[in-house]
């Protein structure tokens, strides 16, 4: 995926999964400043999610923040109350939520505004191979046209950064066994 070298802020936007936590260290080894974000949209195992990542970020000497979408505050239900139940037969995974890294990509691109006024910002995720095939949110034509939208309305460099978006998880993880021995 494209990047500008020159930018050296990044947010990454982490649930505290195996993907976007190998994607804050990804990150931490690229970028000067490095910040986290994660979001609680109704999830059933955020409380536990969220913490993951709230201790990950601290191990990692990374500001985490943690928000709240406004749905999921009231029922609990968040983005799984409109969710239709489905199979997977189709190729889209039970756990699809339409869209849900479309609206976490636009508040953290509004988030990263605020903590860097100007210049450019990177947002970082964790989307993977496995991910694009049951996820169109994750595939990497996608992430584009939303980096292209962002950039649009908020008139400011920014990139979104998948650096993944090609690799299984075996793969990511050899990549990180590989980073160890190196």
């Amino acid at each position: 995926m494209r990047t500008d070298e020159t930018v050296r802020r990044a947010c990454v936007l982490l649930s505290g999964g195996f993907d976007s936590v190998a994607a804050l260290y990804w990150a931490r080894t690229r970028y000067s400043d490095v910040r986290a974000l994660g979001f609680r949209y109704g999830q059933p195992h955020a409380d536990a999610e969220l913490a993951v990542a709230q201790a990950v970020a601290e191990c990692a000497g990374v500001p985490f923040a943690s928000l709240a979408l406004a749905d999921a505050l009231g029922t609990g239900a968040g983005f799984f109350g409109g969710v239709a139940p489905h199979d997977d037969s189709t190729g889209t995974s039970r756990a699809f939520v339409p869209g849900r890294n479309l609206v976490f990509l636009a508040i953290t691109a509004a988030h990263a505004c605020a903590w860097w006024p100007s210049g450019g910002v990177h947002l970082v995720l964790g989307a993977c191979q496995e991910d694009a095939s049951g996820f169109p949110d994750c595939r990497e034509w996608t992430l584009r046209l939303a980096e292209a939208a962002l950039r649009a309305g908020i008139e400011r460099e920014l990139c979104v950064i998948a650096p993944f978006v090609d690799l299984t998880k075996a793969q990511i993880l050899d990549g990180i066994r590989g980073d160890e021995n190196a």
